[in-house]
C-alpha cells in the first residue's frame, strides 16, 4: 500500500542518457508529466517567486526575489486596498481549476475562491474578499460556489494518450517526426555504443527545482 501511495505521487520517464557526458539527452513523456511541464506556463510570477523563496535553499531569480521581499515590508496603508497587496503576493491564476487535476501539484494550494457582491446580480467575481464591487463600492465579502461543471476526461492540457520528446532545454516534438530525427542525428542519439534508455520516477521536488 505504501508504494502504492508513493507511486501515485511520481511520474515515471524514459531518459535518453549520454554515457560519456553523463547527461540526458531527452526524455520521452506521457500526458501525465505533459500537463505538469506545460502548466508553468500558467502560473503568476509572484506564485513563482514564493516557490522560490519559501524552499530549503532559496533560489535567485533575477532581482524578482528582492521585490517580492520589499512588497511584503511595505507599510498595507501604502496599498489601495489588501486585495491589492494580496494579488502582489498571493496571486490566483484562472487555470487554476484545471491545474488541480494534475498528477503532480506544483502548488500545493487549495483552489482559490471567488467572492460576490451582496447583489447578485451584478455578475462580477473576485478571489479576494475585500475587493470593491465595480458597480455597488460594497465589499465583495460573499463566498460564490460555483459548478463543476461537466467532468474533465482525459489530460488537463493536453489528451490523455498524447506522448512526446522534451529536450534537456525543453524543446517539446512528437517522437516521430522530421524534427525529432533530425535531432537524434544532431545529438549522437542513433549510437547505442555512447547513449543508454534508462527509466526513472520523477515527483514535485525534482519538477520544480
Amino acid at each position: 500500500m505504501a508504494q502504492e501511495v508513493s507511486d501515485a505521487k511520481n511520474i515515471s520517464l524514459k531518459a535518453l542518457v549520454d554515457k560519456g557526458r553523463n547527461r540526458v539527452i531527452f526524455v520521452e513523456a506521457d500526458n501525465d508529466f505533459i500537463d505538469v511541464l506545460f502548466s508553468f506556463l500558467t502560473l503568476p510570477m509572484g506564485k513563482i517567486v514564493r516557490l522560490a523563496c519559501d524552499h530549503s535553499t532559496p533560489l535567485e531569480i533575477g532581482c524578482m526575489n528582492k521585490l517580492y521581499q520589499s512588497i511584503e515590508k511595505l507599510d498595507v496603508q501604502v496599498f489601495r486596498s489588501n486585495a491589492c497587496r494580496d494579488m502582489l503576493l498571493l496571486p490566483h491564476s484562472a487555470a487554476n481549476c484545471h491545474c488541480k487535476n494534475l498528477k503532480l501539484k506544483i502548488i500545493d494550494d487549495a483552489e482559490p475562491k471567488q467572492f460576490n457582491c451582496f447583489f447578485y446580480s451584478h455578475s462580477w467575481y473576485s478571489y479576494y474578499s475585500t475587493v470593491r464591487c465595480p458597480s455597488c463600492q460594497n465589499s465583495m465579502e460573499y463566498e460564490v460556489y460555483l459548478s463543476e461543471g461537466d467532468s474533465q476526461v482525459g489530460g488537463v492540457f493536453v489528451k490523455k494518450r498524447a506522448r512526446v520528446i522534451i529536450t534537456d532545454d525543453l524543446q517539446v516534438i512528437p517522437p516521430l517526426s522530421a524534427a525529432s530525427i533530425s535531432l537524434f542525428t544532431k545529438l549522437g542519439a542513433t549510437n547505442s555504443n555512447t547513449t543508454e534508455e534508462l527509466t526513472f520516477s520523477i515527483g514535485v521536488e525534482q519538477v520544480i527545482f
